[in-house]
């Protein structure tokens, strides 16, 4: 059987998202963000990269306001329109958000990650298992993720209706190292990627 081509893949992934009733949706958030916050990724992490979500992502508002709590830095990504690219900044407690590229809320300003131990949290349209991704089309994620990757672990956030077994994956696409959704926290390895 064929894999599906990536715009497939994102509509139908949309389509699952947009089933999913408003109440159920926020009761999934929430177990996400507990996984997240009970993983030894987020415990080890001295710094987390997560992203504001929009009307169709996780929202990950728990564990922003958990880091601050359990005293890590906190950092937001910003997109430069264009090619487009990412980059992040630290976004302090009470900081104001200004809309950004599509719409997204975005840090004024704010220093970029340091050296150290950060878990970096991923959205995405599709994962699978085994950490392949499928965003929104642009590549930004897939430009940064490499240099992310140094600084520590990638996890991408997702609803179990957004995983799928595989997904077709290009040169320069990336991959994450673990896959969070409301079932748990998981390590990704295998061959669910199809070049």
């Amino acid at each position: 059987m064929p894999v599906p081509g990536k715009q497939q893949i994102r509509k139908l992934a949309v389509a699952r998202i947009r089933e999913l009733p408003g109440d159920v949706r926020s009761a999934m958030d929430a177990a996400i963000c507990v996984h997240i916050l009970g993983s030894p990724a987020y415990r080890k992490a001295h710094q987390i990269l997560s992203y504001a979500a929009l009307a169709d992502e996780v929202d990950l508002s728990a564990v922003r306001l958990a880091a601050y709590a359990d005293g890590k830095r906190l950092f937001l990504p910003a997109v430069t329109p264009g090619e487009p690219t990412v980059t992040f900044h630290e976004v302090r407690l009470g900081e104001e958000l200004r809309e950004g590229f599509q719409g997204v809320p975005e840090p004024l300003c704010g220093d970029p990650p340091a050296a150290g131990q950060s878990l970096t949290l991923v959205p995405g349209r599709a994962f699978t298992a085994e950490g392949g991704r499928v965003g929104r089309g642009m590549g930004c994620y897939d430009r940064v993720l490499v240099d992310l990757k140094k600084l520590g672990p990638t996890a991408g956030v997702a609803y179990d209706c957004q995983l799928m077994d595989m997904v077709p994956v290009m040169e320069f696409d990336q991959d994450v190292d673990f896959v969070v959704t409301e079932s748990g926290f998981r390590t990704t390895a295998g061959p669910g990627r199809v070049r």
